[in-house]
């Protein structure tokens, strides 16, 4: 696993310790686990758009 140090505003730094705490979790677990959804998130969108992209596309070859 490689290291990749983040610069946080302190308000965020707590806000992340205590959701992590409610949820029985580290804060790096919390953090992995929000960066990962996220990721996911926008590599769905960008799947959407291309699809949508092509759809239309094809609608305009039509």
């Amino acid at each position: 696993m490689s290291t990749t140090t983040l610069k946080l505003p302190e308000a965020l730094k707590e806000r992340i310790t205590s959701a992590a705490e409610a949820a029985g979790k580290s804060p790096h677990a919390f953090m992995v686990e929000a960066i990962a959804a996220q990721t996911a998130l926008a590599e769905r969108r960008a799947a959407f758009v291309s699809a949508a992209h092509t759809a239309e596309q094809e609608v305009a070859e039509y």
